[in-house]
């Protein structure tokens, strides 16, 4: 079942265009200091909110509710696998990325 998901999701990040997203939380999360604790992703496109919503219930927190909720950098690692397992089809063929 896992790996349906993950294909699912893959799909839906390619059909939509969303990997852009992704690479931006990536960089970020890549160029974040130790001594920050949250990552919030500012975006507009309300189609990408359930697959944030996703992120910030695997590997974050939030107050009221995960619409609005933020990643936890301690989980840095984690989030950049996840990423890379549903942005695989995307990214196909750019290893710089991955």
């Amino acid at each position: 079942m896992t790996n349906e998901i993950i294909d699912a999701l893959d799909l839906v990040i390619w059909y939509n265009s969303y990997s852009i997203y992704f690479y931006k939380i990536k960089e970020d999360l890549l160029e974040a200091k130790e001594t920050e604790i949250n990552y919030i992703f500012e975006f507009s496109d309300d189609g990408f909110r359930i697959i944030w919503m996703i992120l910030v219930c695997m590997f974050g927190d939030y107050g009221v509710s995960p619409r609005y909720g933020w990643l936890l950098l301690k989980n840095k690692q984690k989030i950049i696998e996840f990423i890379n397992k549903i942005c695989k089809t995307s990214w196909e063929g750019d290893e710089e990325i991955l």
